[in-house]
């Protein structure tokens, strides 16, 4: 089974994945059991050590304007130059890097923001989905995208890739619900696993006192399928406001790694009258583990409008009954009127559809950057339609 099917049957609800099994009641199935002498043990490679895996999934995880996008970016700057992390002095080897962002624009802020680190861009790739049929751009999806993801990222021998705004990639449709959890993450983690690539993928956390794993925004049973995770956030011992903490809060393939003191400085680069933010490393923090962090304390010009807005990036991707977005809103605490206002300045559509029956919250038209991506590609590759008839999207690589 593909890594697409794997992810169109578990991401059905339950019902139509039980009429699918009966079905398929007359395939033929076997189940096997194997000598554990006759499976050969893997060590465990890393992207950055101890922090990113190889072959499994990272999450990186923080409020709004934690820095976690500009921690994850200056991963990726190291790698593509292959120089060591500056206060572990742990290798990144020199590497090839994919981008899927449903956030961040890339012209105005991820290529800005790689050249402030000094990343080499050859070997930065951005993931673009487009509409078949008219061309136009789409969000991705992992529901229809994955095999031809997958493809894409083994041809261009990629090695890590990054993915902002992960449950709206996800498809989620109850970011609370355990088991959709293990349906949709379960084919992300197949594909990783057979490309062997380290992948980070981020996520908001809700403002808790809770353990680190299980401050993340939906089910615990994302970071539970997740080999290493690691939390961002503002040091609550620095009185300037500034100085951030990368904290890793555990891992199930390796030793847990030092938690790292960081800064957001400004760097010229040429052609912008205003500077771009860079990571600048400042020290290992003896002594501060994940779950010290605090997450109540957030950047003065966050509110919770801002936690609003990327919680609804990742959840309306799709039209969805205003009824059940306030729910599952609500089941993140977030309030019904700060939801309305968040929805307001993302221009969600909002229609009604039929007498009684409340209206349809759907997302806001998509606005890929295609400037940057013309400026940046040589070439694209298209992915087929795996022998289904339904509507076709695009994959794109951009080099």
């Amino acid at each position: 089974m593909t890594h697409r099917d794997r992810n169109r049957a578990e991401a059905q609800p339950e019902s139509a994945v039980l009429q699918e099994q009966k079905s398929a009641a007359s395939e033929t199935r076997t189940v096997d059991l194997i000598s554990a002498s006759t499976i050969v043990p893997v060590e465990t490679t890393y992207v950055l050590g101890p922090y990113v895996p190889r072959g499994e999934v990272t999450w990186i995880e923080g409020t709004t304007k934690s820095g976690k996008t500009m921690a994850a970016l200056d991963v990726i700057a190291r790698g593509t130059r292959g120089e060591r992390h500056p206060l572990t002095d742990e290798p990144i080897l020199a590497q090839r890097a994919a981008i899927l962002t449903c956030e961040d624009s890339p012209d105005r802020t991820i290529i800005p923001r790689l050249i402030a680190a000094g990343a080499t861009l050859d070997r930065v790739l951005i993931v673009r989905v487009r509409d078949a049929a008219t061309g136009e751009g789409c969000v991705p999806s992992f529901l229809r995208d994955l095999d031809a993801l997958a493809a894409r990222l083994g041809e261009q021998s990629v090695q890590l890739l990054m993915i902002d705004g992960s449950f709206g990639v996800l498809g989620v449709a109850d970011g609370n619900d355990y088991a959709e959890a293990y349906r949709v993450m379960l084919p992300v983690v197949g594909m990783v696993r057979d490309l062997n690539i380290g992948t980070v993928m981020l996520r908001h956390t809700r403002k808790s006192d809770a353990h680190a794993l299980h401050r993340g925004i939906g089910s615990v049973g994302y970071a539970s399928l997740a080999r290493s995770t690691i939390s961002v956030a503002l040091d609550r011992g620095d009185d300037s406001g500034q100085r951030r903490l990368f904290a890793h809060a555990g891992s199930n393939v390796g030793e847990t790694g030092p938690t790292l003191a960081f800064a957001i400085e400004g760097s010229a680069i040429d052609g912008f009258a205003q500077p771009i933010g860079r990571v600048r490393w400042l020290e290992v923090a003896e002594g501060v583990r994940a779950d010290d962090l605090d997450r109540s304390r957030v950047p003065e010009d966050v509110d919770d409008r801002d936690v609003a807005e990327e919680w609804l990036r990742g959840h309306l991707d799709r039209p969805l009954p205003a009824k059940d977005v306030f729910a599952a809103a609500n089941r993140a605490g977030i309030p019904r009127r700060t939801l309305q206002r968040a929805a307001g300045r993302l221009g969600v559509i909002m229609e009604r559809r039929g007498f009684g029956d409340g209206s349809i919250w759907s997302p806001p038209p998509a606005e890929p950057s295609i400037r940057a991506m013309e400026l940046h590609s040589r070439h694209a590759y298209n992915a087929g339609t795996n022998g289904t008839n339904e509507a076709t999207d695009i994959v794109e690589v951009l080099l």
